[in-house]
């Protein structure tokens, strides 16, 4: 996202590096950022200067839903709790 609109992608990584702080897990970090995307992408206009073209908004929704197809089995271990934190000891 950052190569594509780097505004947006500031964004998204912030968000990412927030939600990671907040709660150890990346793969939690990754939805929040990623589903954060397409938002941004159409509030941005709102309340700065950056616009993003429509072909980044539809880059930003099919990364997402790429994002969260790839990380089923990490969301099944979000739900369980079982889903290891980051920094947290192997074994």
């Amino acid at each position: 996202m950052l190569a594509a609109y780097w505004p947006l992608g500031l964004l998204a990584g912030a968000t990412w590096i927030l939600t990671a702080t907040l709660f150890r897990i990346s793969s939690l970090s990754a939805l929040v950022a990623s589903a954060a995307a397409p938002i941004y992408a159409f509030a941005l206009p709102l309340f700065v200067w950056a616009y993003a073209p429509m072909p980044v908004v539809i880059l930003a929704a099919a990364t997402a839903a790429l994002i969260w197809v790839r990380h089923a089995e990490n969301i099944a271990r979000l739900l369980k709790g079982t889903e290891p934190r980051i920094g947290a000891k192997k074994g």
